[in-house]
């Protein structure tokens, strides 16, 4: 393990658990509590061994029993009390990490969202901050517990027999050692393995696929031979990998049979000298595991960290990827916004070309094209929430658009893209009409009556006139973008929301993209596109 990867796990530790304070000093106090709890029963076990079954004396052995109930409850007590403690640590990690990545993502270009599907960044935002509270925590309170047991268990081990304690030392080093000679193999193999099993369950379900095709042209044959070679590599693999873990489980067997043995032998003699008593050997056999075992898992300690590091790592590749925060704020209303020589590519595709035009405030404009003519990329050039490859962006006449603050500028639009984008509850959307008259239509045309309605049972044209809604209840807005508003509309609602959408846009600019001129648009400048987009004005 290199030292940057312990300097970076211990960054992270500190950031998002140190910094819980209180809570993490009780989840360490519980872990001390709970390790020293673990000690006593093999005391007793001493005690009534070399004292108690000698003098015969019942009542001790009550006594002593009584003892081992009570250590036994407090520390399933504690336990339970420090898996609760550290599952609060967790959650406040994840809350604070989510909060952070939510952040970045709401940061980022526009293009970048579009070039990934919604489950990469979920993933990347909720699903990699549970990895890394999991692996943090776990991680480190696993280091924090077999550093007191080791503690604890070697100072108790060195009273009873340092001989006996010095011979586990040295037969724990071995399985450290064991430990790390294959541990390094096994890994290896085991992301190698990954691998051909990946690339052989490529192959396997597009051939799948070919139901139909393989059955037609009589070709079972040619898929088995195409997957011999893939299936012969991950066999192949899998059963090296399965010889060295079997050597490694073989050594690793020997070792683990060897130490009680060895220690009971060597216990038996330092008896038989007079340096060990019965009951001491007994407890040291239960006793020695705890200092062994920490040994033993060092390694393991080791490979959590490097796993933990490498989550740290996606966390903060992702958190470099935070887009530009801040800029000037513009300054009175929004009057115009220039388009100068704008281009987008996606990819290798052009999607916009060379388009000029200037919107102002107070105006009409209807975009008409078709399906990939670029209406809707349009709508977020404009918007500033997709930054052109080419071209610049002109505010007002005098502000460059790069230079302005984007989150302050996002305010001056009320806006409805197609497919509609809502919150995931129904109340939350219906919260966000803040004008009582359209509130009224919203329990008209959308509830209808149905208050326990839920949002997944709404139609897409019930969702298309939320969309609208809430668009037009944005009253201090100084744009409205709509993208295809009628879409999913019925003739006798297209006419009612399209008067809407006049009546409510008065003194506003009014930016409108359309697939066809399917409503009056008397007063509207009409802007024609087509593929790749250039400007055409009726």
């Amino acid at each position: 393990m290199q030292r940057d990867d312990l300097k970076l796990f211990v960054k992270y530790f500190k950031k998002y658990t140190l910094s819980q304070g209180s809570l993490f000093a009780l989840s360490l106090l519980l872990l001390l509590i709970g390790t020293l709890l673990q000690l006593p029963v093999p005391l007793i076990f001493k005690e009534i061994i070399d004292r108690v079954i000698p003098s015969r004396n019942l009542g001790l052995v009550g006594l002593y029993s009584i003892l081992i109930a009570v250590v036994v409850i407090l520390r399933e007590i504690t336990l339970y009390f420090s898996k609760v403690i550290d599952q609060k640590l967790k959650n406040g990690i994840y809350k604070r990490l989510v909060s952070e990545l939510l952040n970045v993502y709401y940061s980022l270009p526009y293009k970048t969202i579009k070039s990934k599907d919604s489950g990469y960044f979920y993933s990347r935002v909720f699903n990699e901050p549970a990895e890394l509270e999991e692996s943090l925590t776990t991680t480190m309170t696993f280091a924090i517990k077999i550093f007191l047991i080791f503690a604890f268990g070697l100072i108790v081990c060195l009273k009873l027999s340092w001989k006996l304690t010095l011979f586990v030392l040295v037969l724990s080093s071995v399985f450290y050692l064991l430990n790390v000679i294959f541990g390094n193999a096994i890994r290896g193999y085991s992301v190698k393995f990954q691998e051909y099993k990946a690339r052989f369950g490529e192959t396997a379900v597009e051939l799948l696929k070919g139901f139909k095709l393989i059955n037609f042209m009589g070709l079972l044959e040619k898929v088995k031979g195409l997957l011999e070679p893939k299936m012969k590599d991950y066999l192949g693999l899998r059963l090296e990998r399965t010889e060295v873990s079997g050597m490694y489980s073989g050594f690793y067997g020997i070792l683990s049979d060897f130490l009680p043995v060895g220690v009971f032998l060597l216990g038996a003699i330092e008896i038989v000298r007079g340096h060990l008593t019965v009951g001491g050997l007994v407890a040291f056999m239960e006793l020695m595991r705890y200092v062994s075992s920490p040994i033993d898992s060092l390694s393991e300690i080791f490979i959590e960290i490097q796993t933990t590091v490498g989550i740290i790592e996606r966390v903060e590749e992702f958190k470099g990827m935070e887009g530009k925060r801040g800029g000037k704020g513009l300054q009175g209303e929004l009057e115009t916004i220039s388009l100068e020589a704008i281009a987008v590519k996606f990819e290798d595709e052009e999607v916009i070309s060379n388009f000029a035009f200037e919107f102002k405030k107070g105006k009409k404009y209807a975009i008409i094209g078709p399906n990939g003519s670029g209406k809707s990329t349009l709508l977020e050039v404009i918007t500033g929430i997709l930054e052109p490859d080419e071209g610049d962006i002109k505010i007002n006449g005098k502000y460059d658009l790069k230079e302005l603050d984007k989150f302050e500028y996002f305010q001056r639009f009320a806006v409805s893209f197609y497919p509609p984008m809502l919150l995931p509850s129904l109340k939350d959307n219906l919260d966000l009409i803040a004008r009582d008259g359209l509130v009224e239509i919203a329990k008209n045309e959308v509830l209808k009556g149905r208050d326990d309605l839920k949002f997944s049972q709404l139609s897409a044209g019930e969702k298309q006139k939320l969309s609208l809604l809430i668009a037009l209840s944005r009253g201090k807005r100084d744009f409205i973008l709509l993208d295809e508003p009628l879409a999913n509309l019925d003739d006798d609602s297209k006419e009612f929301y399209w008067r809407l959408i006049r009546e409510y846009s008065e003194g506003k600019g009014l930016i409108v993209a359309l697939p066809s001129q399917e409503v009056d648009l008397s007063g509207f400048e009409v802007i024609k596109l087509e593929k790749p987009s250039y400007i055409n004005q009726t």
